[in-house]
């Protein structure tokens, strides 16, 4: 005798000799929940009755948002401090071209506002000046003679500012000597992985 399909679903069939078939599950005290992405314009509100957290009752850690004019991420955890920046969403760069005087034995600074690159005064949580890299290409430099040469011999982070200090070379056919002219540069800063 075959056995009667009682309930057949696309992932389930239940065959029965019988008519009735009870089911319940347990499906256990509700838990809390998990991390939800708010947006807005400018830094997270403070207050949970603003219409960003639509509705919700509690800021959970973990829970995320993102600031849609700066494309900053933050992160929200109540120890020590609440809604902290995590990143930004566009990439972490800055790219510019621009024209720097050397004198002859010395070196010369370029300052960038960490803004240009972090959306912040500040660096994000477990960032610093060691997670900076700089690339400086020189552009039409030195015509058909000379090259110039320019290097990073050092970052560092003044105020809400990231200062480079540049050191160039002029290569002939003849010597190299300490760069003592303008010079447009393609500079690039970002953050290492």
């Amino acid at each position: 005798m075959e056995v009667p399909i009682v309930v057949s679903e696309d992932n389930i069939n239940v065959a029965s000799f019988t008519d009735q078939i009870k089911l319940s599950v347990d499906i256990g005290p509700e838990g809390t929940r998990g991390s939800k992405v708010y947006s807005g314009v400018g830094s997270p509100p403070v207050s949970i009755g603003d219409s960003v957290y639509q509705g919700v009752t509690s800021i959970n850690i973990n829970d995320n948002y993102l600031d849609l004019s700066t494309g900053l991420w933050y992160r929200y955890d109540p120890l020590p401090i609440g809604w902290a920046v995590v990143g930004k969403i566009s990439p972490m760069l800055f790219s510019t071209r621009t024209t720097l005087t050397f004198t002859a034995g010395t070196s010369t600074t370029f300052s960038i506002p960490l803004q240009s690159i972090f959306g912040s005064t500040t660096f994000p949580a477990g960032l610093s000046e060691s997670n900076i890299v700089c690339q400086v290409s020189t552009i039409a430099a030195g015509g058909a003679t000379n090259m110039h040469v320019v290097g990073v011999t050092s970052i560092t982070q003044a105020t809400s500012n990231l200062n480079f200090i540049f050191h160039g070379r002029n290569l002939s056919t003849t010597a190299v000597t300490a760069l003592a002219t303008s010079v447009e540069l393609f500079i690039t800063v970002g953050v290492k992985a």
